[in-house]
């Protein structure tokens, strides 16, 4: 899928968008100033979606104009399909953008945030949802959630396995993963030393 394929730029802007001000000196300047340390990685979230989403949504509409200006007499993905995909983008790049801020709040080292999270999701996510013998416990492995959305159904597309699962639960657990990640990056970010 698309937004798989642009996972290590989601996570490195995401993970560059975390680590980039405490590494420049610029977390203890603020942190001086009185500011609050929940308030600065608070502004981190919307800051890294921001610039994910805005490349995301950069590369859609050129994929998407590619899509059509070569189509020549070959069928065009129609309307419902072209939203769908784009909702979907914005979902995964979304979800996986969030997670990797909280991870690198709470890792504060780049090369390992951006090594662990794209190891994850790119390697053992793939691994863990072709091991059978886990049963459902592969429900909660955050790019089978994610992938459960997904407009167009690839039999797993190259990636292993697509594990069945309910929307409910896809939803719980794709939500589960960012409140425990944004919920440790909060922690580790209001208990480091500026």
């Amino acid at each position: 899928l698309g937004s798989f394929a642009a996972l290590p730029l989601v996570v490195a802007h995401s993970v560059e968008a975390v680590t980039g001000d405490a590494s420049a000196g610029v977390f203890r300047v603020l942190v001086v100033t009185g500011r609050s340390r929940l308030a600065l990685f608070a502004t981190r979230v919307p800051a890294a979606l921001a610039l994910c989403w805005s490349v995301m949504i950069s590369g859609y509409l050129l994929v998407l104009l590619g899509a059509f200006a070569f189509a020549s007499s070959l069928p065009t993905p129609d309307t419902a399909l072209v939203l769908n995909g784009f909702a979907f983008t914005l979902l995964s790049t979304g979800v996986v953008c969030v997670v990797a801020v909280g991870f690198a709040s709470l890792t504060t080292s780049k090369p390992a945030a951006i090594t662990a999270l794209i190891g994850w999701q790119l390697v053992a996510s793939p691994l863990i949802a072709n091991i059978g013998s886990l049963g459902s416990g592969r429900d909660a492995v955050l790019s089978q959630a994610i992938v459960h959305f997904s407009p167009v159904h690839t039999g797993g597309g190259g990636r292993g396995a697509i594990v069945t699962m309910s929307q409910g639960t896809g939803l719980l657990v794709i939500v589960a993963w960012l409140a425990v990640f944004l919920a440790l990056g909060a922690w580790r970010t209001r208990t480091m030393d500026a």
